[in-house]
């Protein structure tokens, strides 16, 4: 141990309790604005869950549309060509999507008295279905064990008064569960009649739909346009995403002007993500002003306590110490009491941090640590080069004087 870690050992002896509870009220407002930081950094991850990154609030289903002769017309696919020239209109190209779920007119079993109601939707957005992929020959469902079934597809024949079937062919699927019952496709468990309803990709649907119609596998939406007189629903209902949540109401209004029947989750939102981060930054601004309060009276507070020290700064400087070895000496001991800040505060953010938020959002707790660490460093470099040093370059006369003006 040098010189002056010994000197420093002995003026740290002579801490006042003053000095003592100026820093545990600083630990206890350090503690409380970190608190506030991570309740705000898990209100802010709850509610890009529940709003922002919640794909079903970006959603618009459109389900059918307003016809004067008949009042509700099905679906077909110059609905999506009028759809998408009218979001065009609005926005570009990468701010929506338009999704269509089909629907096979006709039930299919198994073969073993197991019913299916077969559903497909575009595979890239079978994140929002649930954890099942929608692979090429698979379907997904809610509740089914994952198994290797063949389907039972009927041959059909489409005439003008109905369709027709004798035949049955095979087309054997991997059937996986994984379709979260919160999906907003609609796509349920088992219905009222007791028909499993099972989802597929496209690509899986085209070649269903190719045994059981005769559909060019590759090209399903050519074939239903061509077929868009006959008595075939195989469009069930289309999906618009949004990007931009805020643009979700605006767009329900306009489809709703073109006559189209829609349902969207959110129906009364006014620029939540602008809300959001005015809460945050109004926060973060009290926040802000708790922390220069506190900075500010841990400051004074050592000033205080290096005030007293001026007999022994005097002392010292008699004795031939310079300016900048006392400046050494008070350092040590500055340094030591931010040591222990920083590992009192560094441990509460962490624990709290990781039970609060969890694991996953580590990077949340890190942000905000190494927020409060960085100012630990500020404050303890302005008390070393701003206070301190303007005690430690005081003369010896000086320092004596002082001392006894303070006592």
């Amino acid at each position: 141990m040098n010189k002056y870690a010994i000197i420093a050992k002995l003026i740290n002896k002579k801490i006042s309790s003053y000095l003592r509870v100026s820093i545990i009220i600083f630990i206890l407002a350090f503690i409380l604005v970190s608190s506030v930081s991570l309740f705000l950094a898990n209100q802010y991850i709850q509610s890009r869950a529940d709003f922002i990154d919640n794909g079903k609030l970006h959603l618009i289903e459109i389900t059918s549309r307003r016809a004067f002769s008949t009042g509700i017309s099905r679906l077909d696919s110059s609905d999506n060509i009028e759809i998408d020239a009218a979001l065009k209109s609005m926005f570009s190209s990468d701010d929506y999507m338009i999704l269509t779920k089909f629907h096979l007119p006709i039930g299919v079993n198994d073969g073993n008295e197991n019913k299916y109601d077969l559903y497909a939707i575009d595979a890239k957005v079978q994140d929002m279905l649930g954890s099942c992929k929608l692979d090429v020959d698979v379907v997904c469902s809610i509740g089914a064990n994952t198994e290797r079934i063949t389907l039972k597809i009927p041959v059909v024949t489409v005439e003008k008064d109905g369709m027709r079937s004798d035949t049955l062919l095979d087309f054997p699927v991997n059937l996986k569960k994984g379709v979260s019952l919160k999906n907003p496709f609609g796509i349920y468990d088992i219905s009222e009649t007791n028909t499993t309803s099972i989802v597929a990709s496209t690509e899986t649907f085209g070649k269903i739909l190719h045994i059981a119609f005769g559909v060019p596998a590759n090209d399903i939406t050519a074939w239903m346009s061509e077929k868009s007189t006959l008595s075939l629903p195989l469009i069930d209902t289309f999906y618009v995403y949004l990007n931009k949540l805020e643009n979700v109401e605006q767009t329900a209004h306009k489809l709703t002007d073109l006559g189209y029947n829609v349902n969207y989750p959110l129906k009364a939102f006014d620029d939540l993500n602008k809300s959001i981060n005015t809460t945050l930054v109004l926060c973060a601004l009290i926040s802000l002003l708790i922390i220069v309060f506190v900075v500010a009276y841990i400051m004074l507070s050592i000033n205080s306590f290096i005030k007293v020290q001026h007999k022994d700064m005097g002392i010292l400087k008699q004795f031939g110490y310079t300016g900048d070895e006392l400046s050494k000496i008070y350092t040590i001991n500055i340094n030591k009491i931010f040591s222990q800040l920083v590992v009192v505060i560094s441990l509460y953010i962490i624990i709290v941090g990781i039970v609060s938020l969890g694991i996953e959002h580590w990077q949340y707790v890190g942000a905000i640590l190494a927020v409060f660490l960085v100012i630990l460093l500020l404050v303890s470099r302005a008390i070393v080069t701003i206070v301190l040093r303007r005690h430690t370059s005081l003369d010896t006369i000086r320092l004596l004087k002082i001392d006894k003006e303070f006592e």
